[in-house]
């Protein structure tokens, strides 16, 4: 006589943000000049942390980075376009840290001190053609109304310029569409099907010159049922199916980024 009403299944999880391994602090060494990685291996957590880069002082001050030379990649390492001396930690070091969102709270690794080492020429003929350190991954997801961020992080001496276009022409810098890590992202808020088309970037600095390309596909809907893969083949054709890219010691990293839509 009676019916039953049930609410939709609800999943909860707890948030929670281990902690790093704990380890010794170590010296790394670095040539003055040269493109540099410091890699960072951040604890388990969910949801995933987010992770960044500090500089720790001797008395335990601790301050964050904001330098043109080094960037943050979204896999947690950070970059140096070139080392110079006033990187070397003789009274500082970098540690990496790990933030949770909902937690609000933040751990952080252990410390690394960076020794610069000086390759006995001068400055002036202290010079690198940019070198490919990190360039958007293989696989990414865009939806409408979403962020996207396409990376382009290049290194070499002198610290190289980053220009972007978007299917050839000049792209109209915006609050939606704009730079970051000084010009070494390409930021789209808010994705609309609009923002589909081929995204160049070209690195310079003197020496020699760099670049890529990023095909962005237009954006699925939210709200429609299929799902929107964007994948990437150096310098393949374009592809209805997943492809991997491998890259060796000796590419260039240009690259193109291909997309299908599959139905759920």
């Amino acid at each position: 006589e009676f019916g039953i009403a049930t609410s939709n299944s609800v999943f909860v999880r707890k948030a929670e943000l281990n902690s790093f391994n704990d380890e010794a602090s170590k010296t790394i060494e670095a040539e003055e000049g040269r493109p540099f990685e410091l890699k960072c291996s951040p604890p388990d957590g969910y949801p995933k942390p987010t992770v960044n880069w500090l500089i720790q002082q001797v008395d335990g001050g601790i301050k964050s980075i904001n330098n043109s030379r080094m960037t943050l990649d979204p896999e947690g390492s950070l970059w140096f376009s070139n080392v110079t001396r006033e990187d070397a930690s003789e009274d500082f070091s970098y540690a990496c840290s790990a933030t949770s969102v909902f937690r609000n709270e933040y751990k952080i690794g252990n410390r690394v001190f960076l020794l610069v080492n000086q390759p006995g020429i001068s400055s002036s003929q202290n010079k690198h053609a940019p070198v490919r350190q990190y360039v958007t991954r293989k696989k990414e997801y865009g939806l409408r109304d979403k962020k996207v961020e396409l990376y382009c992080i290049y290194g070499g001496t002198p610290l190289p310029q980053t220009v972007w276009t978007k299917d050839g022409k000049k792209i109209d810098w915006n609050d939606r569409i704009s730079q970051g890590h000084y010009g070494k992202t390409l930021i789209i808020r808010h994705a609309t099907f609009e923002d589909a088309g081929t995204y160049t970037c070209d690195v310079s600095n003197g020496v020699g010159q760099e670049g890529g390309f990023h095909e962005y596909s237009q954006p699925l809907d939210t709200k429609s049922a299929g799902r929107q893969s964007v994948n990437s083949a150096k310098h393949g054709p374009e592809s209805d199916t997943d492809s991997m890219a491998e890259y060796g010691d000796g590419d260039t990293g240009r690259f193109k980024v291909v997309a299908s839509q599959k139905t759920s």
